[in-house]
C-alpha cells in the first residue's frame, strides 16, 4: 500500500502534462513559414489560391472578392478547365470539381519506397509519373487507367527516365524526359507513335525545356535537335545548346559555355550569348553576346523571355568583389540590337508580360525588405509605376491584377501575415479589393478538441473519485465486542469499494484519448 500511495501522485498529474501538450502543434504553428509561390490560377470567374500555411486551397471570386468555397489540401495545384488537380503534401493526388470544390477522386501516391506525383493535366486528363519510371493517363473525372507507359533511356535497358515536360497538340502527347529522349503518344490510347533518343553512347544529356513551332519540336541537349512533328525525323542540329524559344519561325537560343573547360583552377566564368536561328534549317540570323564586362565578373543566371515587342534578357552576374548584379537587356527580336537596359538591385525577380507591359515582381525577403511589383513600359523600359507590397504571387488578366500570398513570409515564424489575396488596377496597382483568408475547415483540429475535452474530462473525475475513494476509507482500529446472539452483516460492497476499483475506468480512457491528442500534436496533424 505505501508503494502505491508513493506511485500515485505523479501518475495524477500526467493528465496536465497531456493537456498542455495537445493543446499546442509548435511554437511556429500560426506563422508556418515562407510560402513565395501561392501558384496563383483563374477559370470559371474564379481565382484559385494555394496556401501551404494554412494547408488550404481557396475559390475566390474575382469580381467580388467572395470565398466561393475552401478545401483542406495544399500542393502543387494543375488546372483543366473545370478540373482543379492538387498534388497534396501528404503524398495524395486528389482531383475536385474547379466550380465547387467537390472531391472527385483521390490517389494515395506513395507505396513503399515508390513515390508518384502529378504531372501535368489538359483535355480532362491528369498525366501521374511515377519514380520507378511508370507515366499514366487517367481520366480526370474518376481516376481511372487509361494508358501507361513505362519510360526507359534505353529502349532495351531497363534504367527509367523522369519527364521533363509535355504537350498536348492535335491528338498527340509530345513527352520529352529529363536525360535523353522525346516521345509522341496518341492521346486517346497512348500507342507509341515515334521515339527520338539523343543519348550519345553510355553518357546520357540533360534536356533543356523544349520549343514548339512550324510543324516542328525542337530540342537542347549536347547540342540544338530539329524534329519533325508528324514522324520525329531529325531535320537539322546546331552545335549551339540553351534555353529555347521559338517565334514567328526564329528560334532563339539562349547559350552558355565555360571560357575554358580544361582551366586547371576551376573558374566558372563563362560567356553567354543569344542567337536567333531560322526555325527551318537552323541558319544563323543574329548574333548577341553578353559577355562579363570585366574578367572578374562571371554570369550566373540567364533567362530570356518573348514579349509582344522584343526580346527580354534576364541577367545575373557575380563579382569576386561586388558581390551580384542584375540587368534587364532589351532587344529587337529581328535583328538582335540592343533597345534598352535596366539595372535591378538585387532581388529575387519573376516576370509577367501583358499588353505591351512588362510586370516585375518580387517577394519579401529578410535582406530586400517588401515586396515589389513594377511596372515597366516594353518600348523603352520607363517605369509606369511601382508599388511596395506584401503579396508576391500575380496573375495578370484584362482588366485587373491579382496579388496573392499563401500564408507566411520570411523569415519563419515571424509575425507577417495569414493568406490573403488581393485585386489590383491594372494603371496604377490602386487597390480594388483585399480578403484575408480563413484557413479551411479541419476535422483532425476537431477530433483532437473533442479528444482533449473528453479525455480530460474522464481523467479529472478519474481523480475525483479517488480522491473520494481515499477520504472514506476507514482508519484502522480494533475491532469491537459483538452483542450475543446478534447476527453478522456482512455487506456485498461498499460504495468506497466501488470507487477505490472504479476511478479506473474513468481516469485510464481518459489518459488513453489525452495521449491519442498529444500524438496527434506531436506529429503536426492539422
Amino acid at each position: 500500500m505505501h508503494r502505491f500511495q508513493s506511485f500515485w501522485p505523479p501518475v495524477l498529474l500526467m493528465p496536465l502534462l497531456l493537456l498542455g501538450l495537445a493543446g499546442c502543434s509548435g511554437p511556429c504553428d500560426a506563422n508556418t513559414g515562407p510560402n513565395l509561390d501561392p501558384n496563383l490560377v483563374s477559370a470559371n470567374g474564379l481565382v484559385y489560391l494555394n496556401s501551404p500555411a494554412s494547408h488550404s486551397l481557396y475559390a475566390v471570386e474575382m469580381s467580388t472578392g467572395s470565398i466561393r468555397w475552401t478545401y483542406r489540401a495544399s500542393g502543387v495545384t494543375l488546372l483543366d478547365h473545370d478540373l482543379l488537380y492538387i498534388d497534396d503534401a501528404d503524398y495524395t493526388m486528389k482531383s475536385l470539381d474547379a466550380r465547387t470544390g467537390a472531391l472527385l477522386w483521390q490517389k494515395v501516391g506513395r507505396n513503399g519506397s515508390a513515390v508518384s506525383t502529378l504531372f501535368a493535366a489538359t483535355d480532362h486528363l491528369a498525366y501521374i509519373a511515377g519514380d520507378d519510371g511508370l507515366l499514366e493517363a487517367v481520366n480526370g473525372r474518376d481516376g481511372t487507367v487509361l494508358w501507361h507507359h513505362v519510360l526507359k533511356v534505353d529502349p532495351p535497358g531497363s534504367v527509367t527516365d523522369d519527364p521533363a515536360s509535355l504537350q498536348v497538340m492535335n491528338g498527340v502527347v509530345y513527352l520529352t524526359t529529363v536525360s535523353s529522349s522525346v516521345y509522341a503518344f496518341r492521346e486517346r490510347d497512348g500507342a507509341l507513335l515515334w521515339q527520338f533518343n539523343t543519348k550519345q553512347g553510355n553518357r546520357l544529356n540533360v534536356l533543356t525545356s523544349p520549343a514548339f513551332g512550324d510543324g516542328m519540336v525542337f530540342l537542347s541537349a549536347d547540342q540544338t535537335y530539329a524534329l519533325r512533328l508528324s514522324d520525329g525525323k531529325l531535320l537539322w542540329r546546331s552545335a549551339h545548346k540553351g534555353g529555347l524559344l521559338e517565334a514567328n519561325g526564329i528560334l532563339y537560343l539562349d547559350a552558355s559555355r565555360f571560357l575554358d573547360p580544361m582551366d586547371p583552377t576551376g573558374s566558372l566564368r563563362r560567356v553567354d550569348s543569344v542567337f536567333a536561328l531560322q526555325a527551318s534549317d537552323g541558319t544563323l540570323v543574329w548574333q548577341r553576346s553578353f559577355a562579363p564586362p570585366s574578367p572578374g565578373e562571371h554570369t550566373e543566371v540567364h533567362t530570356m523571355q518573348l514579349l509582344e515587342h522584343g526580346l527580354v534578357i534576364f541577367s545575373t552576374s557575380a563579382s569576386d568583389r561586388k558581390g551580384f548584379a542584375d540587368h534587364l537587356f532589351a532587344l529587337s527580336a529581328s535583328n538582335g540590337t540592343q533597345v534598352w537596359e535596366d539595372a535591378l538591385p538585387d532581388r529575387r525577380y519573376s516576370f509577367r508580360a501583358w499588353q505591351g507591359v512588362l510586370y516585375l515582381i518580387s517577394g519579401i525577403n529578410r535582406v530586400s525588405g517588401p515586396g515589389l511589383l513594377e511596372a515597366l513600359r516594353e518600348t523603352d523600359g520607363a517605369v509606369l509605376w511601382s508599388r511596395s507590397l506584401q503579396q508576391v504571387g500575380v496573375l495578370i488578366t484584362n482588366d485587373a491584377i491579382y496579388a496573392g500570398i499563401g500564408g507566411n513570409t520570411d523569415p519563419q515564424c515571424a509575425p507577417v501575415s495569414s493568406a490573403q489575396l488581393a485585386k489590383l488596377q491594372l494603371s496604377d496597382a490602386s487597390p480594388i479589393w483585399q480578403r484575408q483568408l480563413d484557413p479551411a475547415p479541419d476535422l483532425w483540429v476537431f477530433t483532437k478538441r473533442i479528444f482533449v475535452i473528453l479525455g480530460g474530462l474522464l481523467s479529472l473525475l478519474g481523480l475525483l473519485a479517488f480522491l473520494v475513494a481515499r477520504k472514506g476509507r476507514p482508519k484502522a482500529q480494533l475491532p469491537s465486542p459483538l452483542p450475543e446472539e446478534s447476527a453478522l452483516a456482512v455487506p456485498v460492497a461498499s460504495v468506497s469499494g466501488m470507487l477505490r476499483l472504479g476511478w479506473l475506468l474513468l481516469f485510464v480512457p481518459g489518459i488513453v484519448l489525452l495521449l491519442v491528442a498529444a500524438l496527434m500534436a506531436v506529429q503536426g496533424i492539422h
